[in-house]
């Protein structure tokens, strides 16, 4: 079974005090440390009509567990966050 699991975030000032190259680097760190955790991110943006300023999307055929794991144990620059879980068909 594939997951998609689509992460609204609220960065921290220091993750927003960071020049745009360096946002991109930390958020490329997020992303090469996801896959070791058999997460790969498909997408990552600023969305609108949500509080939260970041959205990352990841896929996986790994389960909650592992993502809540990744969440837990990864560097994350975010202060506050909410996940979304899709089972994919």
């Amino acid at each position: 079974m594939k997951y998609a699991y689509i992460s609204y975030c609220k960065g921290t000032s220091k993750f927003w005090g960071l020049t745009e190259k360096e946002r991109v680097k930390a958020l490329d760190g997020i992303k090469r440390e996801a896959e070791k955790y058999g997460l790969r991110m498909v997408l990552r943006g600023e969305p609108y009509g949500v509080s939260e300023d970041i959205i990352l999307v990841f896929e996986s055929d790994k389960g909650l567990d592992t993502f809540n794991k990744f969440q837990n144990e990864a560097y994350q620059p975010f202060e506050s966050g909410r996940t979304i879980l899709v089972v994919l068909r």
